[in-house]
């Protein structure tokens, strides 16, 4: 490496034969990090074996190697697992941090997700001293694409230049084939011009308001200067489209479907229609691209406002998929031609939007936001008509705004609307997680790009918030933008979504959970006029705020309600209700979700506390709702 010798362990990925070798050799070696430079399966091709214990079994032993699985995350792009590993006979055991790159495909690679292992991987070894193991399926490929990067990166710091050219041929010193195809070289290139145009853009989650204030003049009179600075790198870096990546679009029979010729979705990221309609000739296109979330590839579909003659393709669309969520960012005050009405007007009415029947169950109005309920049906032609012909309805809740937060004058009032789409973010995953669904959320604007990529970029850094303790507005935005370059159009989105991260942290921080731990039981622990022994709850804010111990309080129920109340301390909230904070969603995926103190939310606790209720959750509810 460029810091060292041995810095890096090139090697291919282990055949099932070889497990038990690959694993000696990390233990032997000293190893702290894997970076795994491609997924276990591509193109239907395996890559390598799988030699890791996964989260449902956590352990495994590989010949003299004992392999625990402590914590994963999951993300879109990357996985990020982390073991324990000891040797028999040895006192000594270490932890290991595996990044599988399941998102660093041979066709089309991120540069970005180089760039983002390998700032983790750096980050590890600032404190883990030891290689990096680096392996694709020959050890040669992409293995050398991250070796290279990393090292071209460390020279830059270093002097101030970089030779990409010397790099390469250094590597092939040690193994031929380094870096095989003119593909890979270049991808060298756009990794190390991204990190020089972008740089690190990560921020700590506790540091982000008064970095937002600081840095990007949010709330003055300035220019906002870096922030703008900010989006113009944006708009350099993002992929143009060419007319044959959306040659769908352009075809004679779809071209009246897109309220905007300018803007059609890619033929590798729109969705096909698989229902039949008699009425377009049998088209499969609908204006709409996938766009990734943090957790998942694909995890929205974005559209725009259906016209009169598309609106059955909408209907085709979330019953194809068969989508729970749909998310409309307008409201629209008065319906015309241009932007018609496309559910039915009256609670329990039945619409036939061509071969798709729409049923009208409910509606609950809130401020700035409208949860409508509707069952969809596909129907058949016979004789007489349509008919039905499917035994099931599948339920789908529809959620619209009624102002935009740019469209308010008054910092109340765009806190009212932050908190309505905070409120509606979080409903749209409870919903996706109590359904069980794992089809992407629809979201829709007037022209299928404002609003629509804030509120998907939103979504991202509200769970890498969550699960990172840290936001990377810039890479959230980069990723929607992917497929479409049209979203997030203008500065003052971008702005809206800084602003938005900052308000987000700085409430959630501010909204302390209680942490019911279970102390060693002694005797002078009990009460006799308690049933139940104390718990002492610790209150500390959900991304990482200074923990202090509740004043004089200890739960412990009355007489006549023990049992009820002790009930309640183990029991989760009711998955059935709507509303539902970010506290007391349960995550498998969340490794803070592994530990064994048990999470209630503050604001619906029966303490007797002064401190704000932020939510506006009424706080004379008792313990018993946590």
């Amino acid at each position: 490496g460029y810091n060292g010798p041995k810095e890096y362990i090139a090697v291919q990925g282990p055949s099932s034969k070889c497990v038990a070798s690959f694993w000696h050799l990390v233990w032997q070696e000293g190893v702290t990090c894997i970076v795994m430079a491609t997924g276990l399966f591509e193109n239907a091709v395996q890559q390598c074996d799988k030699y890791w214990v996964d989260h449902t079994r956590k352990y495994s032993r590989h010949g003299d190697i004992h392999i625990w699985h402590e914590r994963s995350i999951y993300l879109a792009k990357l996985n990020i697992r982390t073991f324990r590993i000891q040797k028999n006979g040895s006192c000594e055991s270490r932890l290991l941090t595996h990044f599988e790159m399941v998102g660093f495909h041979e066709e089309d690679p991120d540069p970005g997700l180089v760039l983002e292992v390998r700032r983790r991987v750096n980050a590890l070894a600032a404190t883990q001293p030891g290689p990096v193991l680096v392996h694709c399926r020959c050890g040669g490929g992409r293995t050398a694409v991250y070796i290279s990067v990393d090292f071209c990166l460390h020279q830059l710091h270093a002097e101030d230049r970089v030779d990409i050219y010397s790099t390469v041929l250094h590597l092939r010193r040690f193994r031929k084939g380094m870096v095989r195809t003119l593909s890979q070289y270049t991808q060298i290139y756009k990794a190390v011009a991204m990190y020089l145009q972008c740089g690190v853009t990560v921020h700590p989650a506790l540091t982000l308001p008064a970095t937002v204030h600081v840095h990007y003049h949010i709330g003055g009179d300035s220019k906002h200067l870096k922030l703008e600075k900010e989006f113009h790198t944006l708009q350099s870096i993002v992929p143009r489209l060419s007319i044959g990546d959306c040659a769908s679009g352009h075809r004679v029979e779809n071209r009246s479907k897109s309220r905007d010729i300018m803007m059609l979705p890619p033929e590798c990221a729109r969705p096909y229609l698989t229902t039949a309609d008699c009425g377009d000739g049998g088209t499969d296109f609908i204006n709409a691209v996938y766009v990734d979330g943090y957790h998942f590839e694909n995890e929205f579909l974005v559209t725009q406002w259906p016209m009169k003659r598309t609106t059955p393709d909408l209907w085709r669309l979330l019953f194809d998929f068969k989508i729970t969520s749909l998310v409309v960012m307008h409201n629209i005050h008065k319906f015309s031609r241009k932007y018609p009405r496309f559910w039915p007007k009256e609670i329990d009415q039945v619409v036939t939007y061509g071969p798709i029947s729409v049923r009208y169950l409910y509606c609950d109005r809130k401020p700035n936001l409208t949860i409508r309920t509707f069952t969809i049906r596909k129907v058949g032609r016979d004789r007489h008509g349509w008919s039905d012909s499917e035994d099931h309805d599948n339920v789908m809740k529809g959620r619209q705004f009624k102002s935009s937060a740019q469209g308010q004058r008054s910092d109340k009032s765009r806190n009212h609307w932050s908190e309505s789409l905070q409120s509606c973010i979080e409903q749209v995953s409870e919903w996706q997680r109590r359904t069980g669904s794992r089809q992407p959320a629809c979201v829709v604007s007037k022209d299928g790009s404002s609003r629509v990529g804030a509120y998907c970029a939103i979504a991202v850094a509200c769970d890498q918030a969550r699960v990172e303790k840290e936001v990377d507005v810039f890479n959230a935005v980069r990723l929607v933008r992917k497929n479409r370059p049209q979203l997030v159009p203008n500065v003052e989105e971008y702005q809206f979504i800084y602003r938005f991260m900052a308000d987000f942290i700085t409430l959630s921080n501010s909204k302390p959970e209680i942490i019911i731990s279970e102390p060693e039981v002694t005797p002078e622990c009990f009460s006799p006029s308690l049933s139940l022994s104390p718990v002492a709850p610790i209150i500390r804010s959900q991304f990482g705020g200074i923990s202090v111990a509740a004043p004089g309080k200890v739960f412990s129920p009355t007489a006549s309600s023990t049992s009820a109340k002790s009930q309640d301390l183990h029991t989760s909230p009711n998955p059935a209700s709507d509303e539902t904070t970010p506290n007391s969603q349960s995550n498998s995926r969340d490794p803070r979700n592994g530990g064994t103190g048990r999470r209630c939310d503050l604001s619906k606790a029966g303490m007797d506390t002064q401190e704000e209720n932020i939510f506006g959750t009424d706080p004379s509810s008792r313990i018993s709702q946590c």
